[in-house]
């Protein structure tokens, strides 16, 4: 280590020394911060490792994971109420249409688009609705509880999607103060309601 002089007040200081002990002045300039955007790919990696082996419990890329599972469960959550929303309008729409004619010897059923008339005396026609009802009477009913536990599945994912959108934004704020410390600036790609919620977050009662 050698000794400089400072430039303003002329006594000797250490030559790493990036202000004087003396008066303060600023004998280096700081480095520009790195942006993270612009790092190489495998340093980028070396960071989210290093974050995640000094703080495990606030990984990112564990939130992140937690959070796409459940947006797969709101799908399969939506699949199901089309599925049963489908099923309920073929069971209830020949629940509505089964026609009886005057004489016990036609009976118009209606199945999909159209509809048949059987015309035959020995056919009882009050058996031929009361099966064709009970079999649709029960596609109906599986149809009410596919939309039931779609809707169920779909709040629910809602609710805990929504926490953990705000655990994905806790931990890129602690990623972000961490990175300052290591003068690298990181600015994740968010959408304006994420950023104004991602800058009015608080982490003062975090250490990192």
């Amino acid at each position: 280590m050698a000794l400089i002089e400072c430039p303003q007040c002329g006594k000797q200081v250490s030559d790493t020394a990036e202000l004087c002990v003396h008066c303060g002045a600023v004998l280096k300039e700081p480095p520009a911060p790195k942006n993270y955007a612009e790092l190489p790919a495998a340093e980028k990696e070396a960071l989210d490792l290093e974050f995640e082996r000094e703080h495990p419990a606030c990984s990112v890329r564990r939130a992140e994971k937690k959070k796409w599972r459940l947006t797969s469960l709101f799908f399969v959550a939506l699949c199901l109420i089309m599925v049963g929303i489908i099923d309920l309008i073929n069971s209830v729409r020949p629940l509505l249409v089964i026609i009886r004619f005057s004489s016990k010897s036609s009976v118009a059923l209606y199945q999909g688009n159209e509809a048949i008339l059987l015309v035959d005396e020995g056919v009882d026609d009050s058996l031929t609705s009361e099966s064709n009802t009970g079999k649709f009477s029960l596609l109906f009913i599986l149809s009410l509880l596919f939309i039931i536990i779609g809707v169920v599945m779909m709040v629910i994912a809602g609710v805990v999607y929504n926490k953990a959108q705000r655990e994905v934004l806790l931990r890129r704020k602690l990623f972000q103060a961490w990175l300052a410390k290591r003068n690298i600036c990181y600015e994740p790609m968010l959408s304006d309601k994420n950023k104004a919620k991602f800058d009015s977050l608080d982490i003062t009662g975090y250490q990192i």
